[in-house]
C-alpha cells in the first residue's frame, strides 16, 4: 500500500525488491532449516518467499492502474486519501490483487511440496519421494494426484473469492 501511494517509498524499496525477488525459495531452504528446523516455520517461510513477489507486484500495479478520475471523484465527494484507498481504490484493484494471490498461492504450493521432498520427514512431497524410492508407485501416483487436487481446490477457492469481489465491484459501479 505504501509503495502504491508514495513515489519515495517506491524509489527506496523497489531496488531491494528487485534484488531479492529472483532468489528462489528452495535455495534458502538449507539456511531456513538451520534457523527454524524442519518444522512448520521453515515451510511457512518457503511459501511466503515464493508467494510475495507475485502478490506485491500485482497489488502495486493493480492499485496504480485504478483510474485517476475515479479517485479524484471520491476526493471531490469529501473522501480523504485513506478513505479513497479503502472504499474506492482497493475494491477496484481487487481483481488484479486476487490474480496475484492466486499466482503466489500456486507458486507457494509448488515450493512447499518441493521443500518437503528436499528435507522433511512428512508431507505429500516427502511421500512422493519416499514412495518412488521404495517402488511404491501406486502410493506415489496417489500422492501426486492429491497434490494436484489440493492445488486445484485452493485455486478454485481463490477464484470463487475473486468472482465474488468482481460482482461486488460491479455493484459499486
Amino acid at each position: 500500500m505504501l509503495m502504491s501511494q508514495s513515489a519515495v517509498a517506491r524509489a527506496l524499496l523497489m531496488p531491494v525488491v528487485d534484488s531479492v525477488r529472483p532468489v528462489a525459495a528452495l535455495t534458502l531452504f538449507p539456511l531456513l532449516i538451520v534457523l527454524f528446523g524442519l518444522g512448520l516455520w521453515s515451510r511457512a517461510v518457503v511459501i511466503f518467499w515464493t508467494a510475495w513477489p507475485a502478490i506485491l507486484l500485482s497489488t502495486l500495479q493493480s492499485i496504480r492502474q485504478v483510474d485517476r478520475a475515479v479517485r479524484e471523484s471520491a476526493a471531490l465527494d469529501g473522501a480523504g486519501r485513506w478513505r479513497t484507498l479503502g472504499a474506492v481504490t482497493l475494491p477496484l484493484a481487487s481483481p488484479g490483487i486476487m490474480t496475484g494471490l492466486r499466482i503466489g498461492m500456486g507458486g507457494g504450493w509448488i515450493s512447499l511440496v518441493s521443500a518437503e521432498m528436499l528435507g522433511a520427514s512428512e508431507g505429500l512431497g516427502y511421500l512422493v519421494l519416499s514412495s518412488s524410492q521404495t517402488f511404491k508407485f501406486p502410493t506415489m501416483y496417489a500422492a501426486i494426484l492429491l497434490i494436484a487436487l489440493i492445488g486445484l481446490a485452493m485455486n478454485g477457492f481463490l477464484g470463487w473469492v475473486q468472482a465474488l469481489l468482481e460482482v461486488r465491484v460491479c455493484a459499486i459501479d
